[in-house]
């Protein structure tokens, strides 16, 4: 359940259905979700102790970041309330991928609902567009330059930053190291991030793509 949580996450953070869908507008889905993970880890992880939750390096680069955040906020308590969320979600989903098998599965996930994003971006374009996407990119602000319609991706640079690392992920998951058939079919997935990056016409995205690409393959 614990996996099913973070799962889950991902899907209201992309793809964030609690924004344009009318069955579930403006219900605290992400706050049921957070429930439902830790519950589920506290539950799977009987005795759960600080040492447990302190591993590795980025434990702790979180866990300063969030004193420092708190520490130098203006209004204490408002930060901490917004970043104790955040944290607590990292904590579930890093107890909740303790495996190579989890962390594949959840990559796998992240992948595709990033996938997602792209299409539905340039499916508004040809006449599916359920969230309204198509007025946002073709009105006076954007002027043509492919947006999405929520709250993350309503603007043509954070679209395209947020579209750049299916490029990798795809190549690492379905290309290297992988059978030729699904080399084929990757070519072709690959062109549904990459048009929508080229759509948002954002320099930035230009260059993140490019650079991270890059370095990937340095890796």
């Amino acid at each position: 359940m614990d996996f099913f949580a973070v799962i889950a996450f991902l899907f209201l953070f992309y793809i964030r259905p609690q924004e344009w869908m009318s069955l579930v507008l403006d219900r605290p889905l992400v706050q049921y979700v957070m429930i439902i993970g830790l519950i589920s880890m506290l539950i799977k992880h009987k005795g759960l102790t600080f040492r447990d939750i302190m591993k590795t390096p980025h434990d702790w680069m979180i866990l300063l970041f969030f004193i420092w955040v708190v520490w130098t906020a203006p209004l204490k308590g408002d930060a901490f309330a917004e970043m104790r969320n955040l944290v607590l979600f990292y904590l579930v989903i890093v107890q909740a991928l303790l495996s190579t098998d989890r962390l594949r599965k959840f990559l796998t996930w992240w992948t595709w609902l990033i996938f997602t994003v792209a299409a539905l971006a340039l499916a508004g374009e040809y006449g599916y567009d359920p969230m309204k996407s198509y007025d946002l990119t073709h009105g006076l602000s954007m002027q043509g330059r492919l947006c999405l319609n929520s709250s993350i991706f309503n603007n043509p640079n954070d679209l395209a930053h947020g579209v750049v690392p299916a490029l990798a992920m795809l190549y690492f998951l379905n290309v290297w190291n992988r059978p030729i058939f699904m080399k084929e079919v990757t070519v072709f997935l690959l062109l549904v991030p990459a048009y929508c990056i080229l759509l948002t016409q954002s320099r930035g995205g230009y260059a993140a793509g490019g650079g991270s690409f890059m370095a990937s393959m340095l890796f």
